[in-house]
């Protein structure tokens, strides 16, 4: 007779390396606490990462965060994993608004904190993508950076004109689709977006973009479904590759 109470275990995630998480606690809208911050990592590991890259925040107004205002957390981050027994490593960079901050205080005085390989992590407005946009794309290139932008899928003024998604590979922009998104966390549309560019080899990257616990047990609920599984046959993520 089937146990039909039987409680499913997750499969492993097709990366070692997640690129995309606020973690360090209370810095941003992420992780309040490093008790969230080591429930995460730790539920990250169990699904195999053993090497988290956390891209806190860095946007105008909200969160203006430099090296300086993210040392001590980090610390005390690094010293909860430690505790914990996490064997996770950890660094971190940041993910960029593209907005008037960034402009000022981190492209006109080239002070990124970048992931490794000089990749930077960007995102664009959820309301309209900014002007500026290839300009800055073409100087972030011209200095030897590669950016990554972040989940593309949820932009909708993207979705709406899907040729638009090529068109950020012609700028030579690597684009980092949000995990849950293949889980429909985000929505309907998002999620579709997120198959339709993994189908057309449009994804570079995967990533948790984790910022609390009810998204380590929705990655964890997702993880055992048949879409994770179809997800692992499909993906072509340089996750493991890109960041050395």
């Amino acid at each position: 007779m089937f146990d039909f109470f039987h409680k499913k275990t997750p499969e492993k995630l097709f990366y070692a390396t997640d690129m995309h998480a606020h973690l360090i606690p209370g810095v941003d809208d992420g992780a309040p606490d490093t008790g969230t911050s080591t429930y995460c990592l730790a539920g990250l590991n169990e699904l195999g990462v053993t090497r988290q890259l956390l891209t806190p925040h860095v946007t105008q107004h909200t969160f203006e965060n430099t090296r300086d205002t993210l040392a001590a957390p980090f610390a005390e981050l690094k010293a909860a994993i430690a505790e914990a027994g996490i064997p996770v490593d950890v660094m971190h960079s940041a993910e960029y608004r593209l907005d008037d901050f960034f402009k000022k205080n981190v492209l006109g005085p080239d002070d990124f904190m970048l992931l490794p390989n000089n990749h930077v992590l960007i995102e664009n407005s959820f309301v309209v993508q900014i002007l500026e946009f290839e300009e800055i794309v073409f100087e972030l290139k011209s200095r030897g950076y590669q950016p990554i932008l972040a989940h593309p899928e949820r932009y909708f003024y993207y979705r709406e004109k899907r040729e638009k998604y090529k068109q950020l590979q012609q700028y030579e922009v690597e684009l980092q689709v949000n995990i849950l998104s293949f889980a429909g966390h985000y929505g309907k549309h998002e999620r579709e977006i997120a198959w339709w560019m993994l189908e057309n080899g449009l994804v570079d990257y995967i990533g948790t973009d984790m910022h609390r616990r009810s998204h380590m047990d929705e990655l964890r609920h997702f993880a055992t479904t048949r879409d994770f599984r179809r997800l692992i046959k499909l993906q072509k993520v340089k996750n493991d590759t890109a960041f050395i």
